[in-house]
């Protein structure tokens, strides 16, 4: 994902640059906490595995958006 932005970034004009920033800003933290919220102390260690799956299910999805912009 990182490399998909990072090459997004380059091809984007400054406005767009900063928007797309502080919107991949916005994201990370949304999926950050989104993952934290799948993670139930009482859960067991069920409840962390889908905390994992979802942040890493959430990451590819955001990947593929960054390509469909490219």
């Amino acid at each position: 994902m990182n490399n998909l932005y990072q090459g997004l970034m380059r091809r984007l004009s400054k406005n767009r640059q900063t928007q797309l920033r502080q919107t991949q800003r916005d994201w990370l933290r949304f999926r950050d906490s989104n993952s934290v919220f799948y993670y139930d102390p009482d859960g067991g260690q069920n409840a962390y595995v889908q905390s994992v799956l979802k942040y890493h299910e959430m990451t590819k999805n955001r990947a593929d958006e960054l390509q469909e912009i490219w």
